[in-house]
């Protein structure tokens, strides 16, 4: 792997490219290196007789009429490079110079994926891709995600042949409910599809109403509906035997319906929304028979100590319930609750204004026999105050005195205090 540095590294690149070094597979060029058009000119042209090269990252470089010329000109005659990220954030603006790219796309029969993440790519740029899709036998997974891509190009898109297509990220674009149930046909043979940050509105709730049949392992619909309880009731998962990753955060999410089936999803997000207690009760009910165990993220949303009660108790190897309402222990809790069939690996409970007087009961829950015998990671930064630190360490010291292998993390760095986990 070469990411750039040294004076003369684009003569040593070309050179590495035209002798085929078995060493440079992967050629990353930051962007914040200066490269002439001559640079790129002659690194493209090596590209074309290579065959060792299987990754090209040369994102954020203005790429001029010889730069993009040369390019097309590998795309057509090299069929060892696997993926490819190139040109600067108005690439998709430049209408004569992406037409030339699109046809080297079009002829070429290596690649595998394509990321054209942010290059201003509108309905024009759009179609052309399409149309150099349709000709490309070899594209799998293509980023498209931060550009201007509207509903009309992507139901022209959809509407093309686009059965070999196996992941497409359009996140934070122009996307509307028109587009969403346009790429409903392409749940049939899809495995990756990201439509976050885009305003589907009633278009979220029928894609989740087709995940049914669909070939989908992946589905992240992150802050695309206000209908949010109208695309959990259209959720079915029964007979998915597919869909291991699902994200619906920020979907004004509020309650979960009785019916609800879970397929095997092994990942499920549901962050920043407005889940209570009931919601958490019927998630953990929908849990009773899932055949994995399950990483449920529900941070930042408004559970309290019964959801959370409920749902160590389900079948859940990661439970997030960063910043919801995990206070107030000592008045709720039941002194026979039993963790001893949690399967709960890591619990993060951090930013839930958490007390001394509340930390106590979760040690005094933890120190049980058998309590939690799985868990290994228990995150609760974010909650102490500087008049109770004593107090904390004095707990905490008490928890790993018992629990040697559990490793608690609670005290971070100021500036890390509030922020959720990535």
């Amino acid at each position: 792997m070469v990411w750039g540095g040294n004076d003369n590294a684009v003569e040593r690149w070309v050179k590495q490219l035209r002798e085929n070094d078995p060493k440079l597979t992967t050629l990353h060029i930051m962007s914040m290196r200066r490269l002439s058009s001559q640079d790129l000119v002659s690194i493209f042209s090596a590209l074309s007789t290579n065959t060792t090269l299987k990754h090209l990252y040369c994102s954020g470089h203005v790429l001029d009429t010889p730069a993009v010329e040369a390019l097309a000109e590998a795309l057509t005659l090299n069929d060892s490079l696997e993926s490819l990220n190139v040109g600067a954030p108005d690439f998709g603006q430049q209408h004569a110079l992406f037409q030339a790219f699109a046809e080297g796309l079009a002829a070429n029969e290596g690649l595998i994926e394509l990321d054209l993440e942010n290059k201003q790519i509108g309905d024009e740029a759009m179609d052309l891709l399409g149309e150099a899709l349709q000709k490309n036998p070899s594209l799998r997974r293509i980023n498209l995600a931060r550009n201007q891509i509207g509903d009309a190009s992507l139901m022209r898109w959809a509407a093309q042949d686009t059965t070999r297509l196996q992941s497409l990220n359009v996140a934070s674009n122009n996307v509307g409910a028109p587009g969403a149930q346009a790429l409903i046909p392409a749940l049939q043979h899809l495995h990756v599809l990201d439509l976050s940050d885009n305003a589907l509105d009633t278009g979220a709730v029928a894609l989740a109403a087709a995940l049914h049949h669909s070939t989908l392992r992946t589905l992240k619909l992150v802050n695309t509906t206000e209908h949010g309880d109208a695309l959990m009731d259209a959720l079915r998962l029964e007979g998915n035997q597919y869909l291991a990753c699902l994200w619906l955060d920020q979907n004004h999410i509020q309650h979960v319906p009785e019916s609800l089936t879970l397929g095997v999803l092994t990942e499920l997000r549901i962050r920043e929304n407005q889940l209570d207690d009931a919601a958490a009760l019927r998630l953990a009910t929908a849990l009773q028979n899932h055949p994995h165990a399950l990483s449920l993220d529900l941070g930042q949303n408004a559970i309290q100590y019964r959801g959370m009660d409920a749902l160590l108790g389900a079948n859940i190897s990661y439970l997030g319930l960063f910043s919801n309402q995990i206070h107030g222990l000592q008045d709720a809790t039941d002194d026979t609750l039993d963790l001893s069939a949690s399967v709960v690996e890591r619990l993060d409970l951090g930013c839930n204004s958490i007390t001394a007087d509340d930390l106590a009961v979760v040690v005094g829950l933890l120190l049980q026999e058998g309590a939690a015998p799985r868990l290994r990671l228990l995150e609760m930064g974010g909650n102490h105050k500087p008049d109770e630190l004593e107090a904390w360490e004095a707990q905490m010291e008490a928890l790993q005195a018992a629990r040697p292998d559990l490793e608690v993390v609670w005290k971070l760095a100021a500036q890390q205090e509030d922020q959720p986990p990535m």
